[in-house]
C-alpha cells in the first residue's frame, strides 16, 4: 500500500481505534454507574456503607468474572469480559440485597 490508499487506511483504523477506546471508557463508567445503583438499594443512608458495599460489588464482579471466564479461556475477550462483569454485578447485587434484607445480619 502506498500513496493515498495507504493514508486513508491508516487514518481509518486509527479513527476506529479512538472509538473503541470511547466505547471501552464508556462502559466501564457504565459499569460504575450500575455499581452505584446497586449499592444504593443494599446500603442503608450512609456514604461510607454505601461506598463500602460499591468496592465489594465492584471487586467481587472483577474477581469471579476472571474466574468464570479463566475457566473457560476467554480472558483475553473484550466483550466476554463486558457481558460477564454486568451479569455478575447483578447476582452479586441480588445476594446482597438478600442478606441485607435479613435481620440477623443488621447490626
Amino acid at each position: 500500500m502506498t500513496g493515498a490508499t495507504g493514508m486513508i487506511g491508516v487514518i481509518w483504523s486509527s479513527f476506529f481505534d479512538g472509538l473503541f477506546i470511547v466505547l471501552h471508557f464508556s462502559l466501564f463508567i457504565l459499569h460504575w454507574v450500575y455499581i452505584g445503583h446497586l449499592a444504593r438499594f443494599i446500603a442503608r443512608r450512609s456514604l461510607t456503607e454505601w461506598l463500602l458495599v460499591c468496592f465489594l460489588l465492584f471487586t467481587g464482579s472483577v474477581i469471579f468474572t476472571g474466574f468464570v471466564l479463566s475457566a473457560v479461556f476467554l480472558t483475553a475477550n473484550v466483550w466476554a469480559w463486558v457481558f460477564a462483569v454486568f451479569l455478575t454485578s447483578t447476582v452479586l447485587g441480588w445476594a446482597l440485597r438478600l442478606l441485607s434484607k435479613t435481620d440477623s445480619f443488621r447490626i
